[in-house]
């Protein structure tokens, strides 16, 4: 669901280097773990782990490559999943100040 409601998907590139589109791993698992509190489990103890998460991409087929990080290739964030991170982001920075 995750998926569907906060990224867009590229078309199967026979070659990593074919691929429009990537985001950090770690910028994609976040996006998630924001993603999963609000609509399925807001209890922290809950989070899920970067190996399993990765390991869920994995078994969708999306591409990983490391090059100067950690990419997930052919995925992004849609409109409402960017949004959804900037906002708990903006009402996190002001409980830290």
């Amino acid at each position: 669901m995750f998926l569907a409601e906060w990224c867009e998907l590229e078309a199967y590139q026979p070659h990593l280097e074919d691929y429009k589109t990537r985001i950090k791993a770690a910028d994609l698992h976040e996006a998630f773990c924001i993603w999963y509190a609000a609509n399925r489990d807001s209890n922290p103890r809950h989070r899920i782990s970067d190996k399993k998460f990765a390991e869920m991409l994995n078994k969708k087929d999306i591409p990983y490559k490391r090059s100067d990080g950690s990419w997930r290739l052919g995925i992004r964030l849609n409109l409402d999943g960017a949004a959804g991170v900037d906002e708990y982001q903006a009402q996190n920075e002001g409980r830290r100040q």
